[in-house]
């Protein structure tokens, strides 16, 4: 059994080890409307100054569904000491648990403004990462598979993973009360990880023991170099401009009613990368048994070196490669968004968006409450609901002294004031010149 749940585990690591990243906007960023950056998440969004030169900025963020660190190490009684309670950590998992993680970092961006016409371009690097595994890989690890005895378990984690460069270009139009945007994006893919199709489907005999795991996996990889030897132990190959290419497209509008209540929609990431430099097919297509090993020799022999489980079933779990060009889409984002402005001062916000990827929709929605103090300080609260038990508040302060404005955001606050508890972290900084 241990070399089958080493296949699985080095399956899942191997998947998850790659770590290019999932890369939306933050769900608030819109409501940030002093700040250059937030026509990344709203591409109709229309400045107040004629210049704006965004420096160079970053952000990462990280979710997991299945459990918080609270739930996998625990107080020892009496002690300053901690326990790893791997029981508590799987009953917090659901049948279905995800990783997400998100990175971005801006290179540049430059927005110039005439009048009713804004214009901007910038680069950026952008990587994103969504890993879904299931709780049963989790329980065969830790309890083994005689609990499941005469039960066909599915224990195939699935990743959607890409890092790429993103040049784009765009320009948003007011129209009387109706602003429109659109922005061009041209992508350049630095690599890719991505399961095709996963089934690893494990069989315990109810009466013997016996087990067998049927093998029907593919992995699709662009700029990872797989093993040697049949083995799936990818090595990584950086190259600062791949031939793989792609083009996104950004849309949006907002209407203000009375200059009071602006009201937005938008469509983000509608896009795909073609991979072709050093893509592959990597494929296990096997059913592996397991019955046991006969004691016999290893009783009479007075030793057991040059003998391993791992050795005897050498062989059994071999990878194939093929040369194979594919695409992979972009987690396209749609969303509506409301906010409104108090008494001058006070900023409210509602936002609801979808997330597209792999045909499913991940629904997220959000709230807002700040306050603008002139041109020069704005800062606010916010909530964000999410699937699965990572909902969160977050908070967003943006400053401006002079011709130099600041801003940070996180949509994780929880992680900085009880960080055991937190399901996620989140952070976005940066700094503009505006003129």
């Amino acid at each position: 059994m241990q070399i089958i749940v080493r296949f699985l585990a080095a399956t899942a690591l191997a998947l998850a080890a790659v770590q290019p990243l999932r890369a939306q906007p933050e769900l608030t960023l819109p409501f940030m409307t002093g700040a250059v950056q937030s026509v990344q998440a709203n591409p109709a969004w229309m400045p107040d100054k004629h210049v704006y030169i965004a420096l160079p900025a970053a952000a990462v963020g990280a979710t997991h569904s299945g459990f918080a660190i609270e739930d996998l190490l625990k107080p020892v009684p009496g002690t300053d000491s901690l326990r790893v309670d791997i029981e508590s950590a799987l009953a917090r998992m659901s049948d279905q648990n995800e990783v997400r993680v998100q990175a971005r970092a801006d290179a540049l961006m430059l927005g110039i403004r005439v009048k009713g016409l804004f214009v901007h371009v910038s680069g950026s690097s952008r990587a994103q990462l969504h890993l879904r595994y299931p709780k049963s890989l989790a329980e065969v690890a830790w309890y083994g598979n005689a609990p499941y005895a005469g039960q066909e378990l599915d224990l195939a984690p699935s990743l959607d993973a890409q890092a790429f460069h993103e040049i784009a270009a765009g320009a948003s139009l007011r129209l009387g009360k109706l602003d429109l945007g659109a922005r061009v994006k041209y992508l350049i893919g630095v690599g890719a990880v991505r399961t095709q199709r996963k089934s690893l489907q494990l069989n315990t005999d109810e009466i013997t023991y016996d087990i067998a795991l049927d093998a029907d996996y593919e992995v699709l990889t662009s700029m990872v170099q797989p093993g040697d030897s049949g083995q799936f132990d990818p090595g990584f190959t950086f190259e600062a401009l791949p031939q793989n290419r792609g083009l996104a497209l950004d849309l949006g509008a907002q209407f203000r009613i009375r200059d009071r209540i602006v009201l937005g929609a938008g469509v983000l990431d509608l896009g795909r990368i073609q991979w072709k430099q050093e893509a592959r097919l990597n494929r296990i297509r096997s059913t592996i048994l397991f019955q046991g090993v006969d004691a016999w020799p290893l009783l009479l022999s007075d030793s057991l070196s040059g003998w391993s489980l791992e050795d005897s079933l050498d062989g059994a779990v071999a990878w194939t490669t093929q040369e194979q060009a594919f695409s992979t889409t972009l987690p396209a984002v749609a969303y509506l968004s409301a906010q409104a402005t108090w008494f001058k001062v006070l900023k409210t916000g509602l936002i609801v968006r979808g997330i597209f990827q792999d045909g499913d929709i991940t629904p997220e929605a959000g709230l807002y409450g700040g306050v603008e103090l002139g041109k020069v300080l704005s800062a606010g609260l916010s909530y964000g609901y999410r699937p699965q038990g990572i909902s969160s508040f977050g908070a967003q302060v943006h400053l401006k002294l002079g011709p130099l404005a600041l801003y940070v955001l996180t949509e994780h606050l929880e992680a900085a004031f009880v960080p055991l508890r937190a399901r996620g972290a989140q952070v976005r900084t940066g700094a503009s010149l505006v003129f």
